[in-house]
């Protein structure tokens, strides 16, 4: 088993989890009767002093022909967020959803899944596309940069060899899959499928943490986190194996902070489906386990049940932004001071 749990010590219950001191939330966007009350995954990402959150919309169900990918911006390091707009349009039964953002040379980049979402988990014509936010603070479609069924899942990251590396998910087959791009060209990815030689059953929402001279894909099982490592910069990968740590079945988001820490933000285990949203933090190992979120304020005002979910996750100015689902109507952002993180 592959240990990604400092196991001198026991997994924390959520009553043993760490508080956060000074934690802030802040709600994004809150789903409207009528008009897009279906809301999933988020992003963010702080660009010349304005931070941008962006999640996927959708009329009433999960993902259809009608989803977009749609944002906010805030002014004030979060505290107001205004202008809901959208990224992305609909076309010819052709939608989008939720995805990543990137800042390169300057400019700002957001990715997303184009897809005929008719069929929930097939999600037919899958491809992933590139848009652009150009000098008139409008967003420019660059079309289709990865021509398979990859939905980005995190913000790339930059690697020693200086080619860029985006986690997401190969959907038509639900594994884990990372794309790779050469760093010079944003419009052109290849992708690369995780070996799951063990035949788990999952949904292959994948993350990648950066450690010294390897790379560390943790992916969503459905009994725990599952792993495999990178010795070549994402090239090839080891066969996925069961790790120490234990998850609710969702979505997850790592990074590494500038003390030098890594973070995992996940959703742990709990009575309830995706009722604890917490942050582990470690050197080597995660040895920490702080509570972002728990228990429920009050019932969905259109979707079937209580959650937060799908999370992602920005360091700026001194705090650590994550952003998530809340009821997978409204998007949240808590802010957490890197002090309170230790």
């Amino acid at each position: 088993m592959y240990l990604l749990w400092d196991n001198k010590t026991e997994f924390p219950q959520h009553e043993e989890m760490r508080k956060i001191n000074n934690i802030e939330f802040i709600n994004i966007h809150t789903a409207i009767k009528d008009e897009y009350q279906f809301l999933l995954g988020a992003a963010i990402i702080k660009h010349k002093d304005v931070l941008y959150a962006s999640w996927g919309n959708s009329f009433r169900n999960e993902n259809d022909d009608n989803t977009i990918l749609a944002e906010k911006r805030s002014f004030d390091g979060g505290k107001t967020w205004n202008d809901y707009r959208k990224i992305s349009k609909t076309d010819k039964g052709f939608g989008r959803s939720h995805g990543v953002y990137f800042e390169y040379q300057d400019h700002l980049y957001a990715f997303c899944p184009k897809a005929r979402y008719d069929k929930i988990d097939a999600y037919p014509d899958l491809k992933m596309e590139a848009y652009k936010l150009n000098e008139q603070d409008e967003w420019s479609c660059l079309g289709i940069v990865l021509d398979e069924d990859f939905w980005p899942m995190c913000e790339p990251l930059k690697l020693d060899n200086d080619a860029l590396l985006m986690a997401g998910l190969k959907t038509d087959t639900a594994e884990a899959a990372i794309a790779l791009c050469d760093g010079k060209d944003l419009t052109k990815w290849k992708m690369k499928k995780i070996p799951n030689p063990e035949n788990f059953g999952y949904w292959g929402e994948t993350t990648v943490l950066k450690q010294k001279n390897k790379l560390i894909a943790i992916v969503r099982g459905g009994n725990g986190a599952l792993v495999s490592e990178s010795y070549d910069n994402g090239i090839s990968w080891s066969g996925l194996e069961k790790s120490n740590f234990p998850i609710s079945d969702s979505k997850m988001y790592a990074g590494t902070l500038s003390n030098g820490s890594n973070y995992l933000v996940f959703n742990a285990k709990s009575e309830k489906h995706r009722e604890t949203l917490c942050v582990a933090t470690g050197r080597e190992l995660f040895d920490k386990v702080y509570v972002i979120r728990h228990g429920f304020e009050k019932p969905p005002s259109f979707w079937s049940m209580n959650e937060w979910c799908y999370p992602y996750a920005y360091e700026a100015d001194g705090n650590l932004y994550v952003v998530y689902a809340k009821n997978k109507e409204d998007c949240e952002l808590a802010i957490i001071p890197l002090e309170s993180l230790e």
